[in-house]
């Protein structure tokens, strides 16, 4: 683990990639920045797993 988190812009992608796993979990709502990027995680998780 790094002794210092990376700036907030350089996770923004791996919160879309939690927030989705989130909502596949259950969740009904997560606190992030990045609004449209982590909806887009989310709907295209969606798509996947209904495609199966």
């Amino acid at each position: 683990p790094r002794a210092t988190p990376p700036p907030a812009r350089e996770r923004d992608a791996a919160t879309a990639a939690v927030s989705a796993l989130a909502a596949h979990a259950g969740a009904w709502a997560v606190r992030v920045h990045e609004v449209r990027a982590t909806a887009d995680a989310v709907r295209v998780a969606r798509a996947v797993e209904g495609a199966r």
